[in-house]
């Protein structure tokens, strides 16, 4: 009987010992959607202020709150020695941080306006206000750059001006697949929106801009590279997936 009981214990051993685990290209980019969805969500209520002073605040105050968010999920991989792994954080960061200040502003600036009498101290707070919507367009563009920077953190290098054939993937076939379905859950709305917009202003109509956001846009990027089995297939992928 012992010895039933040993044979079963080494088989269930061996069987978990077995599995493999995930790569750390996988849990990193995992992270990156994750954050990107969070700073989705920030974009959103960007869309909500409206006019009311104390709505404004405490829009801004969420923002910061789902910026926290982000900034943890992507810093769990902080102490990563992947070079590739450490820009991309270093980028993400420098355009959260540039945001949460932006919110700071603007939350000081709709506290001055409570308290302006003079038309010189409202010219003042739209000067402000310009200043704080410049510093996010550059914050976005941050974070938008740096999530185009993660193909080499899951594809491999190529090793001539013009590949051709497979991909060389650094993660398995079934984490691509999970990527791309964890996406797909977080963003297919959006991104239907964004094929739209696209469709429309290549076939000559006018699209909602609003629907091409560099979050939406990275999102693409990084969904697009996800699929592709060879070089030349990715070059062919339009904007329909």
């Amino acid at each position: 009987m012992k010895k039933t009981v040993l044979i079963i214990s080494m088989f269930f051993f061996f069987l978990s010992a077995g599995e493999a685990k995930d790569s750390k290209e996988y849990t990193f980019m995992m992270a990156v959607i994750n954050t990107l969805g969070y700073l989705q969500t920030v974009l959103d209520t960007e869309d909500k202020e409206g006019d009311n002073p104390t709505k404004i605040m405490s829009q801004a105050m969420l923002r910061n709150h789902r910026l926290t968010d982000a900034k943890i999920t992507i810093n769990a991989h902080s102490r990563s020695k992947d070079s590739d792994i450490r820009v991309v954080i270093q980028r993400f960061n420098v355009g959260i941080d540039l945001l949460m200040d932006g919110n700071y502003k603007l939350i000081k600036n709709v506290k001055k306006i409570s308290n302006a009498s003079k038309q010189d101290d409202l010219r003042n707070f739209q000067y402000e206000a310009a200043k704080i919507q410049a510093q996010n367009q550059e914050a976005w563009e941050t974070i938008g750059k740096s999530a185009s920077l993660t193909w080499p953190i899951f594809i491999e290098y190529a090793k001539t001006e013009n590949p051709s054939g497979p991909i060389p993937f650094k993660i398995a076939p079934k984490e691509r697949k999970n990527l791309i379905k964890e996406i797909d859950r977080m963003f297919s709305y959006k991104l239907n929106k964004f094929y739209q917009y696209r469709a429309a202003v290549e076939s000559g109509r006018e699209g909602n801009p609003n629907d091409q956001t560099w979050i939406i846009f990275c999102v693409y990027g990084i969904r697009k590279m996800l699929s592709a089995e060879t070089y030349e297939e990715q070059m062919k992928r339009d904007f329909y997936l």
